[in-house]
């Protein structure tokens, strides 16, 4: 069975309706989101501003397991966001304007699965990453570089090189003195 992520609104004019969700299959419920959502926890509260519409906000956290960027490993990551959104006829609604979402006239509920889902969206960091110091993939063999070294061949010598690989063999290694002093 779907989760529903509506509220009735009939009872706003007794004061403000609270609800809290847990999303263990938040796919299910929202529709398309970015994989790797664990779950989503959500709390609501929504309030009858009178003709302004209806309020609804609260936190939002989401749970997701999604590769580092650099070496591709999995990151737990917990980010935490909060819906502020307002719903209002869709005569009052400006196309495009943020945090805004049409309300049927005399509808007896508030929808909140596009607006959640927006949020949902929105809360995860563009660029997740294991650790600030990840050395990444080798991006020849593909080794993560962290847990063992590259396999890859040491690339072949430029022949445009071999005369000055003469004066090194002759006069020492390089940037040593040699026995002239």
């Amino acid at each position: 069975m779907s989760v529903v992520l509506s509220v009735p609104i009939s009872g706003l004019r007794r004061g403000p309706i609270e609800r809290t969700w847990h999303l263990d299959a938040p796919c299910e419920a929202l529709g398309e989101i970015p994989a790797g959502i664990r779950s989503v926890d959500l709390s609501v509260e929504l309030t009858g501003e009178g003709r302004s519409g209806v309020r609804a906000r609260g936190p939002v956290t989401v749970i997701a397991v999604v590769p580092c960027r650099r070496c591709l490993a999995d990151v737990d990551v917990i980010a935490d966001a909060t819906l502020d959104v307002w719903f209002r006829g869709a005569e009052d609604v400006t196309p495009g304007e943020d945090g805004v979402w049409p309300l049927d006239r005399g509808a007896a509920e508030v929808d909140l699965t596009e607006a959640v889902r927006e949020e949902v969206w929105l809360a995860l960091p563009d660029f997740i990453e294991c650790r600030e110091a990840c050395e990444g993939l080798c991006p020849g063999c593909g080794a993560r570089l962290a847990e063992e070294p590259c396999r890859c061949p040491p690339p072949p010598r430029d022949p445009r090189w071999a005369a000055l690989e003469g004066l090194r063999t002759e006069g020492g290694a390089a940037g040593e003195p040699s026995g002239d002093a």
